[in-house]
């Protein structure tokens, strides 16, 4: 028999393996990397890193240890960089110096990139009403420069129309050495009609030794005009009738879509067998003011007493709500010409007196312009 001579040969050589080799982030921030080893150790390893002395960087650990149990496992460090007054971009190498376990004298190193952030102006949202005198927006840099900067502004319409809502602009803001806060100050015009929210906005340009990091600031001008208030009515039903209809009512009508939520509560009536229980939102399209709602009656072959049940308005958007409740009274059939006729007696009554004022302002006037 042949015999066949098979040598193996270990040709794991010791060294260390960091992932990745480079990193890059900004000042007051971190970055992360991992090391492991490419053979099995002898005995313990211990990983010492170098390099950050008298710099802004702070790795943790700075000193990692391997053993024969856990040399596959990879082990990270979190590099942070601290904060700085110089507003330069720093270059930092991290050395990893390994000692014992067969890995004396093997090597590894990390080159990390400390970016700082470029200088930069910014222009930021605000809200005005109507009323004020003119709307403010503050604009600034992200941090100090031994440098002037300037930057032009100017304004654009949006749904707000210069020379209408607001006065038009433009301009120069000029940042002193070492300042970092200004302002730009828009003229608002008032007027007396409700309206909708309207919004123009300011927008930089052309900045001189700095960046424009945000460039648009929004204007938004909130109607100073009061909002309109809501009433519900009270009605008068009879046994019989399929439905009661409450009128609901704003003071005044409003450019903006109204909406008023509602529902029904037991009197002497019950949801259910005597009215339909009712929840619901009831909607004001712009300059409507006056929507209905319909309860439904089940009670319609019985003889009533005078009972009642209720809606309550609740949760307005865009008005307030001056009466909330309104109270359906619901009387027999019988009683229905008597209350009809109480009505057309109180209709009649007031075109009698209106015509009489009308006659005598008639009159009044006549005799004015004889004595001309």
């Amino acid at each position: 028999m042949e015999t066949v001579e098979v040598r193996v040969e270990d040709d794991d050589v010791p060294a260390l393996i960091v992932t990745p080799s480079r990193l890059s982030f900004r000042e007051g921030e971190s970055g992360i990397f991992t090391v492991k080893l490419s053979a099995p150790p002898k005995n313990t390893v211990t990983i010492t890193l170098t390099g950050y002395e008298n710099t802004d960087l702070n790795p943790t650990p700075s000193v990692m240890t391997f053993t024969r149990v856990n040399w596959r496992s990879m082990q990270s460090v979190n590099v942070h960089a601290e904060e700085d007054d110089d507003y330069v971009t720093d270059e930092v190498t991290l050395a990893l110096t390994a000692s014992g376990g067969g890995y004396d004298a093997v090597t590894g190193q990390v080159y990390i990139l400390i970016t700082d952030e470029p200088l930069s102006v910014s222009i930021y949202d605000t809200e005005v009403t109507e009323d004020q005198t003119d709307a403010q927006l503050n604009i600034g840099l992200n941090r100090p420069s031994d440098q002037l900067v300037t930057v032009q502004y100017h304004t654009v319409d949006g749904n707000a129309q210069n020379e209408a809502d607001y006065t038009t602009s433009r301009g120069v803001v000029v940042f002193e050495p070492n300042s970092v806060r200004g302002f730009i100050q828009i003229a608002i015009l008032d007027d007396n009609h409700a309206e909708e929210e309207e919004t123009f906005t300011v927008t930089l340009s052309n900045a001189r030794n700095a960046l424009i990091k945000r460039g648009t600031g929004t204007v938004t001008i909130v109607d100073d005009e009061s909002n309109p208030s809501l009433r519900i009515h009270d009605e008068l039903g009879f046994a019989g009738d399929r439905l009661v209809q409450f009128v609901v009512s704003l003071s005044h009508a409003s450019p903006k879509m109204i909406t008023v939520g509602y529902r029904t509560e037991d009197g002497s009536l019950q949801a259910g067998k005597d009215y339909v229980p009712t929840i619901g939102v009831l909607t004001f399209a712009p300059g409507i003011v006056e929507a209905m709602i319909q309860i439904p009656l089940l009670r319609e072959d019985l003889d009533w007493r005078e009972e009642t049940f209720s809606v309550h308005l609740v949760e307005s958007e865009h008005a307030q709500i001056e009466k909330a409740v309104a109270v359906a009274r619901i009387q027999e059939a019988r009683q229905r010409l008597s209350a009809y006729t109480a009505r057309f007696v109180r209709t009649t009554m007031i075109q009698i007196v209106e015509a009489l004022q009308g006659r005598m302002q008639a009159n009044t006037d006549g005799a004015s312009c004889g004595a001309g």
